[in-house]
């Protein structure tokens, strides 16, 4: 159990108050991080047994975790106002709201807090990107909450508000410890920082911001004294998910295609012959890291002054039980349609874009058109039909490239729509190039797969040179960067950038961290032979 002295920052000590400054003493219930008494056996605000977490967090498992805390702003007037039963409903609802959003993406809620929840993104299961779906969770509680709030206050006349606070970093796992299994000090900065943000705005850390830097938009705070934490905090709020758009993707390519050129001029030539009127699909696959997005992009800078037409699907995780989510950002995009513009313009477009009566059922996918619904499985075959027919006039204009990043994480609908793309424009100058993992399994006729392998050592040496070169790194950091990327270039482009800030190679980049644990969790039996090794 950590004690910190509030008043001057150290650490440590074994009476009651502090030896540095004389201050009493405190520490923190490792669950919910309230502060609670020396002597106490259990947390009085989440009933937390206290004895012996020293050792009990000493003996888990390391891991690195995104942790969201969620806390009701002011819910003291609120009861005031409303009949007990009726508040007690009221929390229960949040929290439960709260719950359904987390589980959505893939968190899990450890404790219950009075008013709040502690929830935590990477255990039992990491993904490569847990920061961002914690921060994606924390926007989208915030957004219903706002819904739910907006009844309240008609009913009550008090405001319904949250404070929402994400921080990432190392902790202990117990799984011995089902009640609160999740130990460390990024439980405690949490908490803390949760108190720094304003009613309904969610903040990160300085560190979760760097994690997810390029995918949202933030505004940053004037650095604040939290409560038991050394020197001031640096947070941020996020104002809202970025949409990324050319300049931004190309930007996070920092260095040239390296070891892809025989990938990139097969693409190239299945491209001439889909040009000239002979369909054509092509799988990128690889494993997270290894340049399937990055050849992509090279293709189409490639493609730049020829005459073609490029679509783009991007598929989310956020997004696998949607249908048609990512065509309808494809054809938001490729429709020219903007917010800004009323509903008669919009249907303007779709309809001087899409041939027959189709541009009525592409609004009504778009959430423009209120027309009366059909019947869920008529409505699925007569869109594709008006997809497929808008496709066909596109290709009499010009070539067509349909390319879709991230299939694995695609809906079957979506997926159902390419498939008969493909079937339907055998015969039309279309290009349809996917980029996928290597695991997963997408059934495509007559298709051309790329498989991307890790680059050898030569050209894991030329990536890792052109990149130190801007770093400044000297010939010892590269040589072990080169030894521990393991090829990927990700792990290049990473491993160099936290080189170069901390002058030398020494530590694992935060970023990188779920991206391993993630490949490790996908293990499943093998995953303690291969964290031996």
């Amino acid at each position: 159990m950590s004690t910190r002295c509030a008043s001057c920052g150290r650490e440590g000590g074994s009476g009651w108050f502090c030896d540095g400054c004389g201050a009493p003493l405190e520490r923190s219930c490792p669950s919910c991080a309230a502060t609670v008494a020396l002597d106490a056996s259990f947390c009085a605000s989440c009933g937390l047994r206290l004895e012996d977490t020293r050792s009990a967090a000493s003996e888990g498992e390391r891991r690195q975790l995104a942790v969201l805390f969620c806390d009701v702003v002011d819910s003291t007037p609120l009861a005031q106002r409303m009949d007990v039963e009726d508040f007690g409903e009221l929390m229960l609802a949040v929290q439960r709201l709260a719950t359904n959003v987390i589980t959505h993406f893939g968190g899990t809620v450890g404790t219950y807090a009075g008013d709040g929840l502690v929830a935590w993104f990477g255990w039992p299961v990491a993904h490569e990107d847990d920061t961002a779906l914690a921060t994606h969770a924390g926007l989208e509680i915030l957004a219903q909450l706002g819904k739910l709030g907006s009844d309240v206050a008609r009913a009550s006349g008090a405001p319904l508000a949250a404070r929402i606070a994400v921080h990432v970093g190392p902790v202990v796992v117990r799984t011995d410890r089902p009640d609160t299994p999740v130990f460390g000090e990024t439980i405690h900065v949490a908490a803390r920082l949760e108190k720094f943000a304003e009613p309904d705005t969610l903040v990160i850390s300085d560190l979760a911001r760097r994690v997810v830097s390029g995918r949202f938009h933030t505004s940053q705070l004037a650095p604040a004294q939290l409560k038991g934490l050394s020197g001031p905090v640096v947070a941020y709020r996020v104002d809202g998910p970025i949409v990324a758009d050319e300049r931004e993707l190309a930007a996070a390519f920092p260095a040239p295609l390296i070891g892809r050129e025989r990938e990139l001029e097969h693409l190239l030539e299945i491209w001439q012959q889909a040009r000239r009127g002979h369909g054509r699909t092509a799988l990128i696959s690889g494993e997270p890291g290894v340049g399937k997005s990055r050849l992509l992009l090279t293709l189409k800078e490639s493609l730049a002054r020829e005459p073609h037409r490029w679509l783009q699907l991007r598929c989310s995780p956020l997004a696998v039980n949607s249908a048609f989510r990512p065509v309808a950002d494809m054809l938001r995009s490729g429709l020219g349609l903007r917010d800004s513009e009323d509903t008669a313009e919009r249907m303007r477009k779709i309809e001087a874009a899409v041939p027959g009566g189709g541009g009525r059922l592409i609004a009504s996918l778009l959430g423009i058109d209120a027309d009366e619904p059909l019947a869920p499985e008529k409505f699925r075959h007569d869109l594709m039909e008006a997809l497929h027919g808008w496709m066909l006039s596109l290709a009499s204009e010009a070539p067509v490239v349909l390319a879709g990043e991230d299939m694995h994480w695609s809906d079957p609908s979506t997926l159902e729509l390419i498939a008969l793309l493909q079937d339907r424009l055998a015969h039309q100058p279309v290009l349809i190039v996917l980029t996928r993992r290597a695991e997963a399994a997408i059934d495509l006729l007559s298709s051309i797969e790329l498989v991307l392998d890790r680059l050898n050592q030569e050209q894991t040496r030329a990536l890792t040179t052109h990149l130190a070169a801007g770093a400044g790194l000297s010939p010892d950091v590269v040589a072990r960067v080169v030894e521990r990327s393991d090829g990927v270039p990700l792990f290049i482009e990473e491993l160099v950038a936290v080189a170069g800030e901390s002058d030398g190679a020494s530590g694992l980049p935060t970023s990188l961290h779920s991206l391993l644990l993630a490949r490790l969790d996908r293990l499943g039996p093998a995953r303690e032979l291969a964290q031996i090794a």
